[in-house]
């Protein structure tokens, strides 16, 4: 009996003193609701139960996400599927492990006063953009999909004001709004709009922000330990979208709720966005994948076939 309590004190001081392992993850953009499920994980202790200390760092001027992977001043990059298979293609040592949104969160939007209520009607229009080569080959798509050519349109870049640009009726429409964010806005503003997504509209669907590391790092022990805490932490938000909100909006007032017209918008803003969270983080499409890597191909994104083993990889069944 003795032999057995000192070994079961051996094993818990091991477990409660074992030593953290530290991981920077480099965010795309300032802290907001597609983080969902790392804030979750970090703000509910998720990390730390798998031993693990996790740091978030916003963007620099000088250094894209993935970049400071490639570099190894991060371990983890929060990016886009597009991205990454560029980047890749590119010669970046980029290896996917995850995905926070699975779905495009990109759409193309006109006023819900506007008479356009099909994309076939955007022929003679005049089209906003923001300039994006990947964006672009989706308007192409789109487009095509709905028998209307890209000439048969007036294209407009509108860089970043494309709620500017589609309230002033500079335009017609845009593409580049996100479906979780600027309808929000306008919707809070009592504007409304009629969206049309990608994925219905001939794009392959695709992961809009995947969680990435250095190729050199497929082998570290932290990487199913953070994954898994991804997945406990998805699981909690689905179960409890309310308190979630209120866990994070607390937890990072400044970035959520610095007021409450700020706290009330960034509200709407989680509820739309709830819809698109991965709730199987570490699980990989390799079909859905393919797919759309063949489209960027067919699109001239990429020059030649990139298999999907070259920058994806699951971590969870």
């Amino acid at each position: 009996m003795k032999k057995i309590i000192f070994i079961f004190i051996i094993l818990f001081s091991n477990t409660l003193f074992a030593t953290p392992i530290n991981i920077t993850v480099a965010l795309d953009w300032y802290i907001n609701p597609d983080h969902a499920t790392l804030l979750v994980a970090q703000q509910q202790g998720y990390f730390k139960q798998q031993g693990l200390n996790v740091h978030f760092i916003t963007p620099t001027q000088n250094s894209e996400p993935e970049q400071l992977v490639a570099m190894r001043q991060a371990q983890v990059a929060v990016t886009y599927q597009t991205h990454l298979i560029l980047d890749v293609s590119a010669g970046m040592p980029l290896m996917r492990i995850a995905t926070l949104i699975n779905h495009p969160l990109n759409c193309i939007a006109v006023l819900a006063s506007s008479d356009i209520t099909h994309l076939s009607q955007l022929k003679g229009k005049i089209f906003g953009y923001s300039d994006s080569g990947m964006q672009q080959a989706t308007m192409r798509a789109v487009l095509a999909h709905n028998g209307v050519n890209l000439h048969d349109v007036t294209l407009v870049n509108v860089k970043m004001n494309l709620v500017q640009a589609l309230l002033s009726h500079r335009v017609d429409a845009v593409s580049g709004m996100m479906r979780n964010v600027e309808p929000v806005e306008m919707a809070q503003m009592g504007i409304k709009t009629r969206l049309f997504f990608p994925e219905q509209n001939g794009v392959p669907d695709y992961d809009e922000l995947v969680l990435v590391i250095n190729k050199s790092e497929i082998n570290q022990p932290w990487l199913k330990p953070f994954v898994e805490a991804l997945q406990q932490a998805v699981n909690y938000i689905h179960a409890n979208p309310e308190q979630s909100w209120q866990l994070i909006a607390k937890a990072y007032p400044n970035e959520l709720a610095p007021t409450s017209k700020m706290m009330q918008m960034n509200h709407a803003i989680w509820n739309a966005t709830l819809p698109y969270l991965d709730l199987s983080p570490g699980v990989l499409d390799v079909l859905r994948y393919q797919q759309f890597e063949q489209f960027m191909r067919q699109q001239n994104l990429l020059k030649a076939s990139l298999p999907v083993s070259d920058y994806a990889v699951m971590l969870r069944s």
